[in-house]
Parts: C-alpha cells; sequence; structure tokens
C-alpha cells in the first residue's frame, strides 16, 4: 500500500488555506461496495482531504487549547461523495467550527495511534472506512455510505449514517407502486446480506407480504436463480449486495427482469435509469450533514458509542416509465409528479 501526500488548496472543498491531500492506493477486490458498485467500472482509489478544523474565539478555554481537528476520508472525489462532504463541511462551519487558513503541519503519521490524531474522522465508503479503521483504534470515527451490517460490525468509536433505508420503509414505497404484488423475491449472498434479509423477513410478513429468498454463494449461480423467480415472484427487490449486484452481473439481471415483466426495484436512480421500475434514492449532502451533527457532538465531548446509528432521513424516487409502460404497470399519478427523476430523460409524467 503506498501512500503519497502532496499540498493543494482544492476548490472542491472550499478552498481556503493549505489543504494536504492523502492518495492511499491498493490493489481492489473484484467486489465492491454501494458507491464503488453502482453500474461502473470506476477504478478503486482512496483520496482523503485533512483539514484542521479551529474553534472561533469565546470557546471556552479548555476547548481553545485542544484545537480539534477533523481528518475527511472519501474512496472518491467526485459525485455522491463529494456532496456528502459539501453537507459535512456545511454543519461544522455552521456550528463554529471553521477551516483555518494553514495545515502545513499535518501529515499522514498523524493518523496512527501514538501520532498528532484528529479529534474526528469522517470517512465517506466502505473503502476508506475499512482503511482507516486499521490504523485508528482510539479516534471517534463517523462513517458514512457504509452497509448496515459493517456499521453494526464497526468498533466502538465508530457511529455513522447507513448507507440503506430501512426494509419496512423500503415495503411501504413498494406497496405504493405495486399495491398489488404479495410475492417479493430477492437474490442475496447471505454472508453480505443475511442480516438484511432476516430483518426484511420479519417486515414483510408484518405487511401481508411473502419473501422469496434465493441465496446467492457464487455470482455462476445467479442465472439459476433468477429462472427459479420466473413465475414465483411479483417483484425483485435489490438490496445492496456486492456479489449479486455488481457491474458484472448488472446487465443480465436488467435483461432478464425486462423479458419476463418482473418489475425490478433499484437501489440507486442509476439502477432505474438502467431499467429498474423505480428505484428510492437518498440525499447525500444530507446524509453529511447527519454525519457533521453527529462530529459536533463527539467535539463536544459525547462518545461515539452513545450516538445511535442513523439511517437516511431523507428519500425520493426515481422511475423509469419505459419500463412501465412495457410491463402493463399503471403507476399512480402522484408518484410521477413527486419523482425527483423519470427516465428515459424527457418522458411525459402520466402512468401509462
Amino acid at each position: 500500500m503506498d501512500v503519497n501526500v502532496r499540498e493543494s488548496n482544492s476548490p472542491t472543498l472550499g478552498g481556503r488555506g493549505a489543504i494536504r491531500e492523502i492518495t492511499v492506493s491498493s490493489t481492489p477486490k473484484a467486489r465492491r461496495s454501494f458507491g464503488e458498485m453502482i453500474l461502473s467500472a470506476a477504478r478503486l482509489c482512496f483520496v482523503g482531504v485533512l483539514a484542521a478544523i479551529t474553534l472561533l474565539p469565546g470557546r471556552v478555554a479548555a476547548e481553545e487549547a485542544s484545537e480539534p481537528r477533523v481528518l475527511i476520508l472519501s474512496s472518491f472525489n467526485a459525485g455522491p461523495y463529494r456532496r456528502v462532504v459539501e453537507g459535512f463541511r456545511a454543519v461544522l462551519e455552521k456550528h463554529g467550527f471553521p477551516t483555518p487558513s494553514s495545515a502545513s503541519d499535518l501529515d499522514p503519521a498523524h493518523i496512527a495511534p501514538g501520532g498528532k490524531r484528529p479529534s474526528v474522522v469522517l470517512t465517506v465508503g466502505a473503502s476508506s472506512t475499512s482503511w482507516i479503521l486499521r490504523y485508528v483504534k482510539e479516534v471517534p470515527v463517523v462513517a458514512c455510505l457504509l452497509p448496515g451490517k459493517r456499521l453494526a460490525e464497526a468498533p466502538a468509536n465508530t457511529t455513522g449514517v447507513r448507507v440503506e433505508f430501512p426494509v419496512d420503509q423500503e415495503f411501504d414505497w413498494l406497496g405504493r407502486f405495486l399495491p398489488d404484488a404479495r410475492r417479493v423475491g430477492v437474490l442475496y449472498n447471505p454472508s453480505e446480506s443475511g442480516h438484511r434479509v432476516a430483518a426484511a423477513r420479519e417486515a414483510a410478513a408484518a405487511k401481508g407480504l411473502e419473501l422469496v429468498e434465493f441465496q446467492i454463494e457464487t455470482p455462476s449461480q445467479i442465472p439459476g436463480a433468477l429462472e427459479k423467480a420466473s413465475g414465483a415472484v411479483d417483484v425483485l427487490w435489490g438490496v445492496n449486495d456486492a456479489m449479486v449486484f455488481s457491474p458484472q452481473t448488472a446487465q443480465s439481471i436488467l435483461i432478464f427482469a425486462f423479458r419476463a415483466r418482473i418489475p425490478l426495484v433499484g437501489f440507486s436512480l442509476d439502477w432505474a435509469k438502467a431499467g429498474a421500475l423505480y428505484a428510492l434514492e437518498r440525499d447525500y449532502r444530507d446524509l453529511g450533514q447527519q454525519c457533521g451533527e453527529m462530529a459536533v457532538e463527539i467535539l463536544r465531548g459525547r462518545s461515539p458509542a452513545d450516538i445511535p446509528a442513523a439511517s437516511p432521513r431523507r428519500i425520493f424516487h426515481g422511475v423509469n416509465l419505459k419500463t412501465a409502460r412495457h410491463m402493463g404497470i399503471e403507476l399512480d399519478p402522484d408518484l410521477l409528479l413527486e419523482a425527483a427523476a423519470v427516465f428515459p430523460e424527457g418522458a411525459r409524467r402520466e402512468g401509462r
């Protein structure tokens, strides 16, 4: 693993003061997490921005003396990741933690135990979280865009915001889009998504739905599972499972669902754009704001262990009208009017 540092004045993160950019390079595994896997073959890289954060005059002397600093480490520096960072920084500034004009004394060695460590670390993405937790055992970490299972298994110095929505909330939306659907199919890898499917099992039963499960141990099992799903399910519910829903498997799953006229529920707008009937999406800037609020609590003395992990609090959706029309699905007009995106782009917002 290589770690390189270069000084920059990054306009994407405010452009104020000397900000040191930490680039961590490693050889990625074939499987990818949420942000890395969505219909892209982007090369895995870590871009972290280490920024010093000081208190405004008027704070108590003890706080001023501590000179708290925040480390932001993101798996990518674009798209949703950048919006998370923007939201995070906005909250810190709102609460009086502005970026100083210089951070020239910072160095990657300060991340490690025993060095001049930051007061709190924001990680954006599963890869950056794994990397920082490997070196940081005591510094508080606020993680974002992390699967719920990974966040639940993180050490006591970690809290954050899960990437997934609560399953009962997802099934409420499913009821709005497909009120007659009763058999909900799900393809998943037990070791990666078993915990979420277990929660979905209970939520489905409470709402009068039947969860039809297809366990996937290797990607080669996906075609056979899809064939079994034909005629056995009313809808396929997509979960954030890097083995099942990856750049390598996306096309075959989408083509099968389209040809078999089985609606697929995606887990990001990219999936709705690619052919899923609809997908729920989170507000990435608001995710950053949620994390920023947690970081402020930590900077004011609260332990991460006392801050419960949270789910995204803002939700919106996208709809693929081409898919709906092909499958003969008449959508509630309100769903189209409320949609953040309707695909194909420029499509008229009407039920059929």
